[in-house]
């Protein structure tokens, strides 16, 4: 497995309220992405607990001869232990209360990627002819888009793609959108947040084929691209991409 990452705030914020981790244990690789609630306080605190907190359940727990409906489980545990944190952290510190963030988390092995996900962050699957966005967004946007009233494309800049339905550390309970894909050497799994997705195009984002030796890098150019192309929002990239036991690349954050 290669994985890498970027990160950026970008032109027009004070501060970086994403988050982003990726690690390689064995055969697998864990990819974390996180985007604190702009408007809410502390975002950029929400986002750092869930992406520590989900890597490391991920790094401690997660065992390569689960089942899938024992993957779905496990990926369902842990968005509500991460959720428990935040929660527990505004309750112990309620100068917190309030503080939300999205949650993206993808699994990588030979053979299949599972994902778990909450918020509108997105993962993306790049095989050698196809893009498939594998996650669903928790916004209004996407609520119009699956009733046919709007286009994908016109999803990603919709007014209503910001009043989300679903994130971490605002209810009790969560039941996060989880699945679970097919892969094959050499495919690629993308994870952007929405500072990326909405300034960038999809033959952008097919981009890594041509970087699949330097993840980071494509980490770089694709937040690079986003930041120059007007994005308004922090921007974070990470990437997988299923090659054998190669080792982790490591991409960095401002």
């Amino acid at each position: 497995m290669l994985t890498g990452e970027y990160s950026d705030k970008g032109p027009y914020r004070e501060k970086n309220e994403d988050s982003v981790k990726c690690t390689v244990s064995g055969d697998h690789a864990f990819l974390v992405i996180a985007d604190g609630l702009g408007g809410a306080p502390f975002g950029e605190i929400a986002s750092k607990i869930a992406c520590e907190e989900a890597t490391k359940i991920l790094s401690e727990g997660w065992n390569g001869d689960l089942d899938g409906s024992g993957r779905e489980e496990f990926l369902l545990r842990l968005f509500n232990t991460v959720n428990g944190k935040i929660l527990r952290k505004c309750v112990d510190e309620p100068k917190y209360t309030g503080m939300c963030t999205t949650l993206t988390v993808a699994v990588l092995a030979d053979g299949y990627v599972s994902i778990g996900h909450v918020g509108d962050s997105r993962a993306y699957l790049v095989t050698e002819d196809e893009l498939i966005c594998i996650s669903k967004d928790h916004n209004r946007a996407r609520i119009l888009l699956e009733s046919g009233q709007i286009t994908e494309e016109e999803a990603k800049r919709h007014p209503l793609r910001n009043l989300l339905t679903m994130v971490v550390g605002e209810n009790m309970y969560l039941s996060p959108y989880i699945d679970e894909v097919k892969v094959k050497d050499g495919d690629c799994v993308v994870l952007l947040t929405d500072g990326v997705y909405s300034a960038v195009s999809d033959d952008d984002i097919t981009d890594i084929r041509n970087h699949k030796d330097a993840p980071a890098e494509f980490c770089r150019i694709l937040v690079d691209k986003a930041v120059d192309q007007g994005s308004m929002d922090n921007s974070t990239a990470a990437v997988g991409i299923v090659r054998g036991k190669e080792k982790e690349s490591v991409g960095r954050s401002n």
